[in-house]
């Protein structure tokens, strides 16, 4: 999965087929998600493995209303389905975005780490 959107950067460069793909996430288990994602000029590059124009950390700290077990299960999502939705939902950046199938599948880093705060 990914996303697509016309973007234009603080650069002032504007990509009107932007391909927004998640790299990797990293879970702080009851506290927030960092949502790591490349931004490509297109789908096709990234497919041909260009190097991605930009990469931006995302941080969601409405952990309890998007991450839990019970919310995934419910939906029945997966958790890099609710990070797009996150992205394109409640991020001002990639909001209006639309869903797009990968051309080349690859895993996603998944990192989960609990924190003192988490366990008490």
């Amino acid at each position: 999965m990914g996303l697509q959107k016309s973007l234009t950067l603080s650069s002032g460069i504007t990509l009107p087929e932007a391909y927004i793909r998640i790299d990797s996430l990293v879970m702080d288990i009851g506290q927030s998600v960092e949502i790591n994602v490349n931004i490509y000029r297109d789908k096709q590059s990234c497919a041909d493995g260009k190097e991605p124009v930009l990469s931006l950390p995302h941080i969601c700290d409405d952990y309890y209303s998007l991450f839990t077990l019970d919310i995934m299960n419910i939906q029945n999502v997966n958790v890099l389905a609710i990070a797009y939705y996150f992205l394109k939902n409640r991020t001002r950046f990639y909001y209006g975005a639309i869903d797009v199938l990968d051309i080349k599948e690859e895993a996603v880093d998944i990192t989960v780490v609990e924190t003192e705060a988490a366990l008490d």
